[in-house]
């Protein structure tokens, strides 16, 4: 029995589709794509301003970023929805979106890290750059040295351009996003068969809340999804692919996927899931199609009726045997070596993930079992989106969006997979993971594990969407609801991807120091002290500090911070309580931060979650309890910016 594509199902597209167009195009023509890269390039202009205002506080800086988004998302929503863009115009399309989205980030920093996940592995990169060996612990991040394939890449990158770890990063980036756009595009257009839903799906995809922050972020998600979605792009390839390609195509894909489990943990996992998902639903329709072979090959050996139905439906057995067979294999051994290399890195490289991963999996569960069972109520365990009314009814109203227009699109899958096409089931099985996402994201711990696995499910959503919105209309007959309504929708899911969305409200512009407000306490006292200490001081001493110093010694400073010891600066004297803890951790310094009691601390906590009172301040620091270490006999002030002061504590008393 033939596979058809995803496309060939019923009431596949409105008519006068770029896919189905009413007077042929030529291959060159990329349609209006100038005029709406020039729009996007004014919504980048208008964000530049945006941030110049902020950092010099100046009012409007909220409203002219909105207007910046709006200026690249709108324009670009309704183009890539209409029925008469050409395919090579849509391929620009979603390339200066995914372009646009990621220097709307870059922008806020433009020349320094400033979030504390790239510090993070700013660490990891200084490390192999000055040892020349991988695995180096990072106290920091401790996992990170385990998947280094972010830092491998980029390190190669700085050694053959003489590029700094920064622009480095920068370059690596922009070209996984890059690979990204594309290979999303063109898997889309694979399972497909439509440049329409591709450039449609391609764009919803960008709707997730993190592809604005962390899949912009030098962190080693934003280069394992590329990877991931050009795997993707490649098995698909591979069903339809010349036989005499194939070994090549599968040694490639071997590569790839390698390189994405040492890359990121989560994002192999759920690789891993995807794959064997697919596998099993081709598995399931294999089963079908050689019975319904076996049927119609008994039909056609019938004598008088078997030649007559052989002559309009000829058939031959082995021939589509072979195929099936083929498309089943590579999914397989796909599948079976993906879980065969994920578990021999866990088990010999990287035995850490198991923690590192389950805890917070863990706690989340638990809190959701307290939830069902009304041991907490969810005021106790959910914590709402920050940020104005009208932000927050936004990012509520984008998952009704998305949950009701999702179902609608998994009917829709589900339709097409009748044809026979289990990639259509397995993308509208995983589509289904989003509603269940929904539930583990109201509690606190799974809020933030959830939030990072929508990049992950996106894949599958965008998609489900794109074909939802794209049979509905056909199917209707009603060309105005992807001319206006899901084009309005897609710009309402940008619009929440910001409001539910990393940074926060607070920390969304740049701008003056903020307390424990993760970039926006990032700044160039505590950046200078940082190099101080790691000019001045031997490397990888342990010492203690806030969580935003405990960041910028760890990456600019080389030093090893440890948490725990947040009781030690809120006690309001330095007695025997205070040096025994700092003896039990073995730390020899303390990097202190006055500038801690000017407010509450806006992620909650000073230091880490073990402190006096984290996430239930009701007053600042006492700066008096911060002021404490000056002066003592067996405490020396080594370093003091005015603000931050590092000491220098004996151990040995």
């Amino acid at each position: 029995m033939t596979t058809y594509p995803l496309a060939n199902g019923p009431d596949d597209q409105p008519a006068g589709s770029a896919d189905t167009p009413r007077t042929a195009q030529p291959s060159s023509d990329w349609g209006r794509l100038g005029e709406f890269s020039l729009l996007a390039a004014i919504g980048l202009f208008v964000i530049a301003l945006a941030y110049n205002r902020a950092r010099m506080v100046q009012p409007g800086a909220a409203a002219l970023r909105w207007l910046g988004v709006f200026l690249i998302c709108a324009p670009l929503s309704f183009r890539l929805f209409s029925s008469t863009a050409p395919r090579r115009e849509r391929i620009g399309l979603v390339l200066v979106a995914g372009l646009s989205i990621y220097l709307l980030r870059l922008l806020y920093s433009p020349l320094e890290f400033q979030f504390a996940d790239e510090l993070q592995h700013w660490r990891t990169m200084r490390d192999i750059i000055e040892t020349g060996h991988l695995y180096k612990l990072n106290h920091i991040l401790p996992i990170s040295p385990y998947y280094p394939g972010l830092e491998s890449a980029t390190s190669a990158v700085i050694d053959l351009t003489g590029l700094d770890i920064f622009a480095g990063s920068v370059a690596v980036m922009a070209s996984a996003r890059v690979l990204f756009v594309l290979a999303l595009y063109l898997f889309y257009e694979r399972a497909s068969g439509s440049s329409r839903i591709a450039g449609i799906a391609s764009l919803l995809y960008m709707t997730n809340p993190h592809y604005q922050s962390f899949a912009a972020m030098f962190i080693y998600q934003s280069l394992a999804l590329p990877l991931t979605a050009l795997a993707l792009m490649g098995l698909a390839h591979l069903r339809s692919a010349a036989h005499g390609s194939r070994t090549a195509l599968r040694l490639a894909l071997l590569t790839i996927l390698v390189a994405v489990i040492v890359t990121h943990h989560l994002t192999s996992y759920i690789a891993l899931v995807f794959l064997a998902l697919w596998a099993l639903t081709s598995l399931f329709f294999s089963e079908i199609t050689g019975v319904i072979d076996k049927l119609l090959l008994a039909v056609n050996r019938v004598r008088l009726i078997g030649p007559l139905i052989h002559r309009f439906l000829p058939w031959d057995e082995d021939q589509h045997q072979a195929e099936r067979q083929s498309r089943d294999a590579s999914l397989l051994w796909s599948t079976l070596l993906a879980f065969t290399v994920i578990l021999s890195w866990i088990a010999y490289i990287a035995p850490l993930t198991a923690r590192y991963l389950g805890d917070p999996m863990s706690e989340a569960g638990m809190e959701l079992i307290r939830m069902i069972t009304a041991d907490a109520s969810v005021d106790q365990i959910y914590s709402a989106p920050s940020g104005p009314a009208w932000e927050r009814l936004i990012s509520f109203a984008s998952v009704g969006i998305v949950s009701l227009w999702l179902l609608l699109g998994i009917w829709r899958l589900w339709r097409r997979g009748h044809n026979n096409d289990p990639l259509a089931i397995a993308l509208g099985i995983g589509a289904l993971g989003y509603h269940g996402s929904i539930a583990l994201r109201l509690t606190s711990s799974g809020a933030e594990f959830t939030a990072r696995a929508w990049p992950f499910l996106f894949l599958a959503v965008a998609i489900g969407l794109a074909v939802g919105a794209n049979d509905t209309a056909a199917s209707l007959r009603r060309e105005w609801m992807c001319k206006w309504l899901f084009p309005a929708l897609t710009v309402i899911l940008f619009a929440a991807s910001v409001t539910a969305g990393w940074p926060p409200a607070w920390g969304r512009l740049p701008g003056p120091f903020l307390v424990s407000a993760s970039e926006r306490s990032i700044g160039p006292e505590g950046v200078e002290a940082a190099r101080w200490a790691g000019g001045t001081l031997s490397p990888s001493n342990r010492l203690a500090t806030n969580f935003t110093n405990h960041i910028l010694m760890g990456a600019y400073g080389g030093q090893d911070p440890v948490f725990g010891l947040g009781a030690v600066f809120f006690a309001p004297e330095y007695g025997a309580d205070e040096q025994e803890a700092l003896r039990y951790m073995d730390v020899h310094y303390l990097v202190v931060d006055l500038r801690l009691a000017g407010s509450l601390p806006l992620r909650g906590v000073y230091f880490d979650p073990t402190e006096p009172g984290a996430n239930q301040h009701v007053a600042p620091m006492d700066l008096a309890a911060l002021d404490k270490f000056d002066g003592l006999p067996q405490v020396d002030r080594l370093f003091d910016s005015g603000n931050i002061a590092v000491y220098e504590v004996d151990s040995t008393w």
